[in-house]
């Protein structure tokens, strides 16, 4: 049987290299694997932060609305903004007043 400098026949050398080969393919498979699902995540971390922007500045503009809005409801029972309303909506007037009415011509 033929043996090397390294003492071991040449048949368990050429075993051992194709263990290494399985071995280095492995590993080399865990780590693409590890970076794909790595590289995954972040551009799905990167979305969702893209979203969580969006929908930051589209509650920013909910909450302006609805203090708009509140503003409005707390006017409703303002006694002015009745009769505005009332003279804008109905047409009426004051007693006393003389309510004008513009016609436009040719």
């Amino acid at each position: 049987m033929r043996t090397s400098t390294y003492g071991y026949p040449a048949a368990k050398r050429h075993a051992r290299r194709g263990h290494r080969h399985i071995l280095v393919w492995a590993l080399l498979a865990i780590v693409f694997l590890l970076t794909f699902f790595y590289l995954g995540r972040t551009f799905e971390i990167r979305r969702l932060r893209g979203n969580l922007s969006i929908l930051a500045q589209q509650a920013k503009g909910a909450l302006a609305t609805q203090e708009e809005l509140r503003a409005r409801l707390a006017l409703q029972n303002d006694p002015a903004m009745i009769e505005e309303e009332a003279r804008r909506l109905l047409g009426l007037v004051k007693p006393g007043e003389e309510k004008v009415i513009f016609i436009e011509g040719d």
